[in-house]
């Protein structure tokens, strides 16, 4: 019999020392997003938020990317990998199984407000009024209607993907432009 190869998954929260009921997070499954989740955390600093940034990984986030966010003091959660309990095809564009992990912020019960940003972005300004959003108070059980806030979609296609909906642009983002995009 074979010895077993698989590591355990890696369970660090480091997320105690974090004081503020406010946070910022950012989701990470795998290295090809690490260079900017890295660079975001930066931007977050440069302009000054007041609030801490928290990555969100998976276990299928290898133990190099951990190192790499312990060295810089990045503060992780683990979560559970979602996916939809009806399959979705995303073989033309893998990337987007790992986009439901982003609903796991609604979990995150413990802060007062949960601002998840995706790793790639980059900051110019400081957008710390996002934290301040008025929206509906919690004992309202989310029958109001601000239960949550939300942005637009980035709708560009500069790799002019066929799978993409036709709608969608050609056309650089100009800050931070991915090559996975």
């Amino acid at each position: 019999m074979a010895a077993n190869t698989t590591s355990p998954p890696i369970d660090e929260d480091t997320t105690s020392s974090i004081t503020s009921k406010k946070v910022w997070t950012t989701l990470i499954t795998n290295t090809n997003y690490l260079s900017g989740l890295i660079l975001l955390d930066y931007s977050l600093k440069k302009v000054n938020s007041k609030y801490p940034l928290i990555a969100l990984y998976t276990d299928t986030f290898p133990r190099a990317g951990h190192d790499a966010l312990d060295i810089r003091g990045i503060p992780k959660k683990r979560i559970a990998y979602m996916l939809p309990v009806q399959h979705k095809d995303y073989s033309n564009d893998p990337r987007f199984y790992d986009c439901w992990s982003k609903l796991a912020p609604f979990s995150m019960t413990e802060y007062e407000r949960v601002v998840q940003l995706d790793s790639d972005m980059f900051l110019r300004r400081n957008m710390d009024e996002l934290m301040d959003v008025e929206l509906d108070p919690p004992e309202m059980e989310g029958r109001g209607n601000r239960v949550f806030a939300a942005s637009h979609a980035c709708v560009c296609n500069p790799k002019k993907k066929p799978h993409y909906p036709k709608d969608w642009y050609v056309m650089w983002s100009g800050a931070n432009f991915r090559t996975v995009h």
